[in-house]
């Protein structure tokens, strides 16, 4: 079987926003919607590609960077979906409960990302707990997502 591949793109234009247009994938289901919602998807999927750039690639390194940097005061550290995005929680070491460079560092660090148009797309907060026990920290996470840095 041939495959034609010199067709002409189908062009959307806003436009005919409410224009109907019907989608067939290759299983035969067919989507209805319109052309204002098929341009809302392609951005929505843009974004989330950006998302996923700015999360996985951008992000991840300085977060690592800085529990590296405060290993000695921290338990553990974690990254969840808390509303309205992204937590940061780190949970101290018993004897730094009352640390206040490092609370000046985790609010520096939260700035940091929160000035940066590289993170345009993240929308994360920080938090931190005197040393609690595991059900206690378990409170804080979304049981969905919860990433713990792992010490090497």
């Amino acid at each position: 079987m041939d495959v034609r591949t010199d067709f002409e793109p189908i062009r959307l234009c806003f436009e005919e926003g409410k224009r109907e247009v019907v989608i067939t994938p290759e299983d035969q289901d067919r989507f209805m919607t319109t052309v204002n919602a098929v341009i809302e998807a392609c951005k929505a999927q843009e974004d989330e590609k950006r998302f996923c750039f700015q999360f996985m690639s951008l992000l991840r390194d300085p977060l690592a960077r800085w529990i590296k940097e405060h290993a000695d005061a921290i338990h553990s550290a974690y990254l969840t979906i808390r509303e309205p995005g992204i937590l940061f929680l780190v949970a101290l070491r018993p004897e730094k409960a009352n640390d206040s460079d490092l609370e000046d560092s985790l609010t520096e660090l939260d700035v940091s990302v929160a000035n940066d148009p590289n993170y345009d797309l993240v929308s994360m907060s920080v938090f931190s707990l005197p040393y609690v026990n595991e059900e206690s920290l378990l409170q804080f996470l979304n049981p969905k997502l919860a990433l713990r840095h792992a010490r090497r």
